[in-house]
């Protein structure tokens, strides 16, 4: 089993030991951010730059993150999540990202479904069903695998993180497998995300054996049960979920893909506030990109641990 983490650019990679990368098109919708280059004219032309550089690095994109947008919400509504455009634009841009991924050279994609307060399993699952239908054919065009992925919603109540249990979502293993069998697409697979599943109170073992050979994709991450805050694995006490759960259940399935972290970077761009003068920071800014170097090659080392424990370990 190969290691893999997210990232478009590998300043702070070269040398740690990972070469494997997930593209982060989450917030490519959304004006401003590091990928919303992609509604503009000369996308393809940054997106080749992009394979080219890898190339040159000995990088591989192996899987990305479509973008993320709620395409159940209504205009202006309380679970407007992340809806940043139209849903016409929603439709384009997301069939845009998989033709991006295929001159990536990437298979899988991982895609968050929409979801809206009031509404049960069988709206949710007929209106999702019909947002993937705008998507799929691209998708077979393009030679991407969708990957759904199961998730949860928490919300702050008297100050403390709660998960909402009266939205449905696909939480769980069977959910998931009940929504592929829906769908019905040969495109349309599962992605397993091990800190949703312990928000939701699951267990990773038993998820991932129910999924067996329709799990395509993970994105490894630790947290308390209580926040998805996207922790690295056996880095902090408070974490309650058993790497040995996930890997014991990953080898019992003959899991064919990647060991992907999607852990909370400690990049520069989180280590000041925004609207703070970088310039004016010089010193510590070099310091702290010296520390994400720092940190990536620590979770390189983490994972290959890990993996080497269970006999797995690929370069």
């Amino acid at each position: 089993m190969k290691l893999a983490t997210g990232a478009r650019s590998f300043e702070s990679f070269e040398g740690t030991g990972f070469r494997f990368f997930d593209y982060p098109f989450y917030f490519a919708l959304k004006p401003g951010s590091v990928t919303s280059f992609i509604l503009d004219d000369d996308w393809k032309d940054i997106i080749k730059a992009d394979a080219e550089n890898a190339k040159r690095l000995g990088m591989t994109y192996i899987q990305a993150h479509l973008p993320i947008c709620n395409s159940l919400a209504d205009e202006n509504s309380n679970d407007n999540y992340y809806n940043y455009n139209s849903y016409d634009k929603f439709v384009s841009g997301t069939i845009r990202t998989l033709e991006a991924c295929s001159i990536l050279g990437i298979e899988n994609a991982v895609w968050h479904h929409g979801f809206k307060f009031g509404i049960e399993k069988d709206e949710f699952s007929e209106k999702n069903k019909e947002f993937l239908m705008k998507i799929l054919p691209a998708a077979e065009e393009f030679g991407v695998n969708v990957l759904v992925e199961n998730f949860y919603f928490h919300r702050k109540i008297n100050g403390v993180w709660t998960e909402v249990r009266d939205l449905y979502m696909i939480r769980t293993a069977e959910e998931m497998l009940g929504f592929i069998e829906y769908v019905d697409h040969p495109m349309l697979h599962a992605m397993w995300d091990t800190g949703h599943c312990n928000l939701a109170g699951l267990s990773n073992r038993n998820e991932i054996l129910r999924l067996g050979d329709e799990l395509r994709g993970l994105h490894v991450n630790v947290n308390s049960g209580y926040y998805d805050d996207h922790l690295p694995p056996l880095f902090s006490q408070n974490a309650r979920i058993s790497i040995d759960d996930i890997m014991s259940a990953l080898l019992e399935i003959k899991y064919p893909g990647y060991f992907t972290f999607e852990t909370s970077p400690a990049s520069i761009e989180q280590c000041f506030p925004p609207e703070k003068d970088l310039l004016a920071n010089a010193s510590l800014a070099t310091a702290a990109r010296g520390l994400e170097t720092k940190r990536n090659s620590l979770l390189y080392d983490t994972g290959k641990y890990i993996l080497t424990a269970y006999g797995c370990f690929e370069e």
